[in-house]
């Protein structure tokens, strides 16, 4: 084996041990995300200040929590996780999906806005690469992205922001993305919901 064919082997088993660690990473930040909720739960749902708080703010308070975790990219802490707390406060399971999932639609509607943003300022770049990808993006592909919007919102736990900033500069309407994102955001949640619920019955 020569020098060569040496180096790009390792080179190849460097980049394997580093996609390894990343998914490692990725992985045990997500189960301590979803351990920090159930704890978040427990610890709420046996303290009678908290409850209190809350229930005092009703569906208000989850509506804005809702908007803050929307915008994923600053609050990455998804509104449906408190969702046995809200059920322990009375709370209507159809009225609390509904409101979380347009206030997520809201904080969605942040990163829309950057990405309006960029698009300026990547139009006044005569030439720019990236703005004529997504202008003729835009132009072969004007409803299969809104699909691929709803789907993603619906099974994929990342921030919605990743696909909604690069549609708004490519000139994407905001309309059409807020209702992909709706449905998409009540599938998730209502998945989310009796997910988290059911692992807070184990409990007790």
């Amino acid at each position: 084996m020569g020098i060569r064919e040496l180096c790009l082997g390792r080179y190849t088993v460097a980049n394997i041990t580093m996609k390894h660690k990343a998914i490692i990473q990725k992985g045990v930040l997500l189960a301590g995300g979803v351990g920090a909720l159930i704890f978040f739960n427990l610890f709420a749902l046996n303290n009678d200040s908290i409850q209190s708080t809350v229930s005092s703010f009703g569906l208000l308070g989850v509506f804005v929590v809702a908007v803050l975790s929307g915008f994923n990219l600053l609050v990455p802490i998804p509104a449906i996780g408190f969702f046995p707390l809200y059920q322990e406060l009375g709370f209507s399971a159809v009225s609390t999906i509904a409101v979380i999932s347009l206030g997520m639609v809201i904080g969605d509607g942040i990163g829309f806005f950057l990405g309006k943003i960029g698009r300026g300022m990547l139009e006044n770049k005569k030439g720019n690469r990236v703005f004529v990808y997504m202008t003729r993006l835009h132009e072969k592909h004007r409803l299969l992205p809104y699909f691929f919007l709803f789907f993603y919102a619906t099974i994929v736990p990342l921030p919605n922001e990743l696909l909604v900033i690069p549609m708004a500069v490519a000139g994407y309407s905001f309309l059409p993305m807020a209702v992909a994102l709706f449905f998409g955001n009540v599938v998730f949640n209502t998945l989310g919901a009796f997910g988290i619920q059911s692992i807070l019955s184990l409990f007790f």
